[in-house]
C-alpha cells in the first residue's frame, strides 16, 4: 500500500503496473491551463487518482486565474498544484502567481502540491506574508535541516524522490516520520536503473515501490510498515477535499 504523493497522467499501462507493485493512491498534478482537463478527466476515470491543478512557475506568464477558480469551485475534490518557485527556470512572474494560488488555496481550504528549486530565499517571505497558509507538500523535497526546521513551522508535507537518493540519509534523518511522502513524478525524473522496476525509458509510478524500499533501508524500517505510515500520511495531507463522489 503505497501513495505516490505527486504525478502526471501516464498511461493506463503504467497505472496498472503501478498498482500491481503496491501503490494505491496516486495524486496527479497539472502544470498550466492547458493540461487541467486533462488531469481532471483522469482522475474522473481512475478511483484511486486525486487530481491537483495549479500552475507551474515554468509556465507562469500562462496562468489563468479565472479558469483555475472556476474549477476549483467545481470540482471540491481538487487540491492546487503543481505550483511553486524554481531559481533555475521560473519566469519572472513566477512569485505573484505562486502567491495569488496560495492565497486561492487557503481561501477554499485545499492542500497545494509545490515545486520549490533554488528558491528557498524567494519562497520564505512568501510565506511569511499569507496567514492562514493551506497545507502543503513539497514534491521532490532536497533542501537541508535547515529547510526543513523553517518548513516544519508551518502545516507542510515533505516528500521524497528517487532523483534525490544520494541526499536520503540526511532528509531521512531530520524530516518528521508524521510528515514524510514520497512521489515519482512520472512521466518525469526517472530514477537510476537501480531504482527502476519498470524498462520504460521514461519515469513510470511503479518504480516508487524501489524508492520506498531504499528509504526502508536506510531507516532500518520494515518496508510494510514505511508504506503504511506514508500512506496515512498522504490521506492526512488530502484530509480536507471532498469526496470525488460529491463533485
Amino acid at each position: 500500500m503505497i501513495a505516490d504523493c505527486h504525478m502526471h497522467p501516464v498511461s493506463t499501462d503504467d497505472l496498472n503496473d503501478a498498482r500491481r507493485h503496491g501503490v494505491s493512491l496516486f495524486l496527479c498534478a497539472a502544470t498550466r491551463p492547458d493540461d487541467y482537463d486533462a488531469v481532471l478527466t483522469f482522475a474522473k476515470e481512475c478511483p484511486d487518482v486525486v487530481p491537483f491543478i495549479g500552475t507551474h512557475p515554468w509556465y507562469a506568464d500562462g496562468h489563468d486565474a479565472v479558469v483555475l477558480e472556476k474549477l476549483l469551485q467545481e470540482t471540491p475534490s481538487a487540491g492546487i498544484g503543481e505550483i511553486g518557485l524554481d531559481g533555475k527556470k521560473g519566469q519572472k512572474t513566477q512569485t505573484a502567481v505562486f502567491k495569488e494560488q496560495l492565497l486561492l488555496a487557503a481561501r477554499f481550504n485545499r492542500p497545494a502540491v509545490v515545486h520549490c528549486v533554488k528558491a528557498m530565499s524567494l519562497l520564505a517571505p512568501v510565506l511569511k506574508t499569507i496567514s492562514p497558509l493551506p497545507v502543503m507538500m513539497f514534491h521532490a523535497f532536497s533542501g537541508d535541516k535547515n529547510d526543513i526546521r523553517f518548513l516544519s513551522g508551518f502545516d507542510v508535507y515533505f516528500s521524497l524522490n528517487a532523483a534525490h537518493a544520494a541526499k536520503f540519509p540526511d532528509l531521512l534523518a531530520n524530516i518528521p516520520p508524521d510528515r514524510l511522502l514520497f512521489d515519482s513524478d512520472a512521466p518525469f525524473m526517472r530514477p537510476k536503473d537501480g531504482l527502476c522496476v519498470s524498462p520504460r525509458p521514461q519515469n513510470a509510478p511503479a518504480n516508487i515501490s524501489l524508492t520506498v524500499r531504499s528509504a526502508a533501508e536506510i531507516l532500518k524500517t520494515p518496508q510494510k510498515e514505511l508504506e503504511e505510515r506514508t500512506t496515512a500520511n498522504a490521506r492526512r495531507f488530502l484530509a480536507c477535499l471532498k469526496e470525488k463522489n460529491d463533485d
